[in-house]
């Protein structure tokens, strides 16, 4: 047995020397490392490689435990991680949520401003100080002013989105895009929403005519669909007459290929949510929107099409570096565009992105919101009554017609989906980056450059102390008397600060 290993160790020499040259040593010496071990175990009695196994189990279970200690070296308050999966174990377990989980933590840590946990051996700072919250998202923005690690060095399009942009990159993107969402462009696209909306309409009265069974999830993601594809594409689909829509079929799929659901894909989102899996993804999908908005573009461009959406509002950022008056757009759907309008640049990339991210950030985020509401209002009957009897009075005012004025002046409606928004935040996490070292205001930690950030939306919005009985539906809690009596940031569906959602 001896004279084996001498022999397989010999070998395994006289191969490295070979390969020393031309920077392959370390890779090589790695390879020939795991042969060796391999080659002992091979050739050792079962109490060698009970010793073996024992020792690099040891090894990995102390190296571990010195992640675990981060926060203890520096005085911050923390929930005891679990070896191998740090505070994550009923996440990558598929027993709890990301929301859950947070909220879970969020507890536990009650009595503190902050906290820390780990997702694997990674350390993450916790916030549940409201004062912290608003330092970090608002007044202290410039220290914590991108929202993950290392986006700025990937190349799949989803990296160069708004999202996912940091530093100057983010700060262009962000003026770039603003002006095309403003409450006077809103207003003028407003036609895209109550043409999906009549389709809709049109539709349930069939379900309802026929007394067929109706499934109010797929409803909320075709009439989401329906929206921003007229929205972000200039594409009409009507998904819900036409369920075999390629825009419908891909718009699922984008999705179950972002966030995925297998303990893999788990892992990886424990550190970056879904971020790693976004940065360089080129999945058919997404090369379905790229072409659909390129395609648009040059048939828009070619005949001089004009409608009032949002690709034609960038197309007029692009071309003018600015968007015609509100004037001129309410009274040009469609129209011929002014000779000499559109420019010769065929580089349409950006314009690409700013559409696919928008469409992305809207179609989960909006079917869900829809479909918890509509979840609220049948187990809320009472609630439901009072909310039909504002659209019905509001709508007689209007002749009937669905207005931009006219849902502004729906009170009780805004109520409920600021309810919906507590109780379901599309946003329930919000990460952060710390991109220079701060200290926390009034005591002496500090934070280091490069921890990840989370403010946990989901743990705040069931706050008790902020929100009594925070599991009932009372949309009274967004009367003006208990607004004002809340702090500002214990409510964030929208996040806040300079990288709050556009659309808010």
């Amino acid at each position: 047995m001896k004279r084996g290993r001498c022999m397989i160790a010999t070998s395994i020499t006289e191969k490295m020397e070979l390969e020393k040259n031309k920077g392959g040593y370390i890779a090589k010496r790695k390879v020939h490392m795991l042969v060796f071990t391999m080659g002992l175990i091979l050739h050792s009695s079962s109490w060698e490689v009970a010793l073996l196994v024992a020792i690099i189990y040891g090894t990995i279970k102390w190296w571990f435990s010195i992640k675990f200690n981060y926060w203890k070296l520096r005085g911050v308050p923390y929930v005891p991680p679990s070896f191998p999966c740090g505070n994550i174990g009923d996440l990558l377990l598929g027993h709890l949520s990301t929301n859950m989980i947070y909220q879970k933590i969020y507890d536990k840590l009650d009595g503190h401003q902050f906290g820390g946990l780990f997702h694997l051996t990674k350390p993450v700072f916790i916030i549940r100080d409201l004062e912290l919250v608003k330092n970090v998202l608002v007044k202290d923005f410039v220290h914590f002013n991108n929202r993950f690690t290392d986006t700025e060095t990937e190349s799949g399009i989803l990296s160069k989105t708004l999202f996912l942009s940091a530093g100057s990159k983010w700060k262009k993107l962000r003026l770039s895009i603003s002006p095309t969402l403003t409450p006077s462009k809103i207003k003028a696209m407003f036609n895209i929403f109550t043409e999906s909306a009549k389709d809709m309409m049109d539709f349930l009265q069939e379900k309802v005519r026929d007394s067929e069974e109706l499934e109010v999830k797929s409803l909320a993601y075709d009439f989401t669909t329906d929206v921003m594809c007229s929205f972000a594409f200039g594409q009409r689909i009507n998904c819900m007459k036409n369920p075999d829509s390629e825009f419908r079929l891909m718009g699922h799929r984008i999705m179950k290929e972002l966030t995925g659901g297998s303990l893999v894909v788990k892992i990886i989102a424990s550190f970056f949510t879904i971020v790693n899996r976004a940065l360089n993804c080129k999945c058919q999908p997404i090369q379905f929107f790229e072409k659909v908005a390129t395609e648009t573009i040059e048939h828009r461009e070619k005949n001089g099409w004009f409608r009032n959406d949002l690709l034609q509002f960038l197309m007029q950022l692009k071309q003018k570096g600015k968007i015609v008056s509100d004037d001129v757009l309410e009274n040009s759907c469609p129209q011929i565009a002014t000779e000499g309008y559109y420019g010769i640049d065929k580089k349409y990339e950006q314009l690409v992105i700013h559409c696919l991210e928008l469409f992305l950030a809207g179609y989960d985020t909006m079917s869900m919101t829809i479909g918890f509401c509509l979840h609220e209002l049948s187990v809320n009957p009472d609630i439901q009554q009072t909310l039909r009897e504002e659209i019905d009075g509001v709508l007689k005012e209007f002749g009937g017609e669905i207005t931009y004025e006219a849902v502004h002046k729906m009170e009780y409606l805004e109520k409920v989906l600021s309810e919906t928004l507590r109780m379901y935040p599309a946003g329930g996490t919000l990460f952060r980056t710390c991109t220079n070292s701060y200290m926390i205001p009034g005591t002496k930690t500090l934070l280091e450059k490069g921890v990840q950030v989370v403010i946990p939306v989901y743990a705040l919005h069931h706050d008790p102390k902020y929100y009594p009985e925070p599991e009932k539906f009372d949309p009274e809690r967004f009367n003006e008397q208990n607004k004002a009596s809340r702090p500002q940031s214990c409510y964030l569906p929208f996040g806040e600060g300079p990288k709050m959602c556009l659309g808010w």
